[in-house]
């Protein structure tokens, strides 16, 4: 598959080649344990059969935040919204990049 879109002005216009790779990153306090959150993403891109490569955690110095990475592979603009779309209601998710 070889689509190509028009990103938003984040990108400086830069097109995106679809399947992606990159790492998800997720910003959750702390309420949520971090296996909770691993789990709740991982589930997450079961369903949207998104390839999903081991999570990592760095806590934030204060230890309120954490970061959760998690490589992934996506096939398509709609896959990608979606996915975003659905770890931002993740509780305890404060940012996704």
């Amino acid at each position: 598959m070889d689509t190509r879109i028009k990103s938003d002005d984040v990108f400086g216009g830069a097109e995106i080649k679809f399947p992606v790779k990159f790492d998800l990153k997720l910003f959750v306090n702390g309420a949520l344990p971090e296996k909770d959150s691993i789990a709740a993403v991982t589930a997450l891109c079961g369903t949207l059969a998104v390839p999903a490569g081991k999570a990592s955690v760095r806590p934030s110095q204060g230890g309120k935040y954490y970061c959760l990475t998690i490589p992934v592979t996506v096939d398509s603009k709609d896959i990608f919204d979606k996915l975003f779309a659905a770890v931002r209601d993740i509780p305890g998710v404060k940012m996704v990049l």
